[in-house]
């Protein structure tokens, strides 16, 4: 109930003497039921009775502030206004500015996070990495296998899906070959690039790898990626030369490998001599 009347909540917390009683958990639950109800002023009036609001706090309303376009420079001055920021912070104003397609001052931020010494976490990257054109996206990528060798998964493919959204698919299949581990995610974000950028054979042959790899796709081939953001990225517009399949064609393509597969198993139950990588069970060691 209180999160839809924070009205409530904040007399409860009075009554209850739970308030302004350096109980900041209780604080900023009220906070964020501020917060949820877009009551930004009472939010605010709230964070300056407080005896010591910490930074869960000031991220809190912040967080709040960067949800609608109509408030970013409400939201830029209350950044400022906080007296130590965190990562948190830095990662709120910066997803805040990708998310309403401000690209160009969420590439600013992060290169002001790292001259205030803030030292980014993976979450920094995933979200600046689609904001970068092909010359900012290498220099973010170097730094990235500085600091995680490209050992993270979820960085890894991040970055392959950058360079692929700049129709760079030379320089998104060298990440995925360096990358030291590649799960399913992983191989699903570089077949569906492919077949973005027209060149849905070659997702096919990187289908019937995974088969070779023992990468378990399930029951049924799972093609459908999902971006991690909302993040579109202008810099992509150069489009790929439309060359092969087309993604429809591609699906066509591997469902019909499927029963041919299935077809030829039929034909020789006895003699394990075709593998089918669609199967839950797939084994190439039968």
């Amino acid at each position: 109930m209180y999160k839809y009347n924070p009205q409530c909540f904040h007399a409860s917390l009075i009554k209850n003497g739970l308030l302004y009683n350096n109980n900041v958990y209780q604080s900023n639950l009220l906070l964020r039921s501020y917060i949820k109800s877009q009551s930004f002023i009472e939010a605010h009036k709230l964070l300056h009775l407080l005896p010591h609001p910490n930074l869960v706090s000031y991220n809190t309303i912040l967080s709040g502030f960067f949800k609608s376009s109509l408030l970013l420079s409400q939201a830029l001055n209350f950044f400022d206004s906080i007296p130590q920021k965190n990562c948190q912070s830095w990662n709120i104003v910066i997803s805040g500015f990708a998310q309403h397609q401000r690209l160009q001052q969420a590439l600013t931020h992060f290169i002001k996070m790292r001259r205030f010494s803030i030292k980014p976490d993976n979450y920094t990257y995933s979200i600046v990495l689609p904001c970068c054109d092909f010359e900012s996206g290498k220099q973010v990528h170097a730094e990235v296998v500085k600091v995680f060798n490209l050992s993270d998964e979820f960085l890894g493919t991040n970055l392959l899906r950058m360079y692929s959204g700049l129709g760079e698919m030379d320089s998104a299949k060298k990440v995925f070959d360096e990358m030291r581990m590649r799960d399913l995610v992983t191989w699903n974000a570089l077949i569906f690039c492919y077949s973005k950028c027209g060149m849905g054979h070659v997702g096919v042959e990187l289908f019937r790898q995974m088969g070779i790899e023992g990468v378990n796709v399930g029951d049924q081939p799972k093609l459908n990626w999902q971006p991690h953001g909302r993040v579109a990225n202008p810099h992509g517009k150069r489009k790929a030369k439309e060359v092969g399949m087309s993604w429809q064609a591609m699906r066509l393509e591997l469902a019909a490998m499927r029963l041919a597969m299935r077809q030829q198993q039929r034909r020789t139950p006895k003699i394990a001599t075709s593998f089918d990588p669609f199967h839950k069970n797939a084994s190439l060691f039968d």
